[in-house]
């Protein structure tokens, strides 16, 4: 009787031990979920907060990758003025950092977008003689030289910039002959062009018009001797 009753209470003991050894795993399953959670959760307020954060908090105090990865945040939305003053901040810092040449492409591309192609074709120029290798670099001499077919004038005016712009697509052309540019380039090319032939039909009618016949004879000869092309044949004929 007695061994009996010592028999019956060592299985209680085993089956409490067993419940005991059940819950605290379970409890550890559930605090180890919780805790993986609560580093979900941590995690997706720091990113929220990141990027709640105000231009003018990342200006003053922000990290230079914070500035950068803000900058581009700011491209994509097309905020370039904002983007710009993160992208000059942060760049003196990151100069031998794998995001220099991001940083310059995305700073000269955003003076592209924005519409100031003076600047942008400075940057540009500076892009592709520092980031000789760069996968950007390609893109930069493209962008380069469509700077200064943005830049080119009336024809009323000096034409200096259009003969640059013709010199830059052409030597893009022969850099990349394989360029998916090609067709576009060719198109920009045939408008620049079109460009200088009425140039030079409106110097020879300011001769023209005042009664400078001689020069007028003079300026008209000399277009169909260096331009036999010209769309203005007849006209000059």
């Amino acid at each position: 009787m007695k061994s009996k009753f010592i028999f019956e209470v060592k299985v209680l003991a085993v089956v409490l031990i067993g419940v005991m050894l059940s819950s605290c795993s379970y409890l550890k399953s559930i605090t180890g979920k919780n805790n993986g959670e609560e580093q979900v959760v941590k995690s997706e307020r720091v990113k929220k907060s990141y990027y709640q954060m105000s231009y003018s908090r990342i200006y003053r105090s922000g990290t230079p990758e914070m500035k950068f990865n803000y900058a581009m945040r700011l491209f994509n939305e097309g905020k370039f003025d904002k983007a710009i003053a993160l992208y000059d901040i942060a760049y003196p810092h990151l100069l031998n950092k794998p995001q220099a040449d991001s940083l310059a492409f995305y700073r000269a591309l955003s003076y592209f977008r924005r519409g100031a192609f003076r600047i942008s074709s400075e940057e540009f120029d500076r892009f592709r003689k520092r980031f000789t290798n760069s996968v950007f670099t390609e893109e930069s001499e493209f962008l380069y030289a469509k700077s200064f077919y943005y830049m080119s004038p009336r024809p009323e005016r000096d034409q200096t910039t259009t003969l640059m712009a013709m010199n830059s697509l052409s030597d893009y052309l022969d850099r990349y002959p394989q360029t998916t540019h090609r067709e576009e380039i060719n198109g920009y090319i045939v408008e620049l062009r079109q460009k200088l032939y009425d140039k030079e039909l409106l110097n020879a009618k300011v001769y023209y018009n005042v009664g400078h016949y001689k020069s007028a004879t003079y300026a008209l000869k000399n277009i169909l001797a260096t331009q036999p092309e010209t769309t203005h044949r007849e006209e000059v004929m």
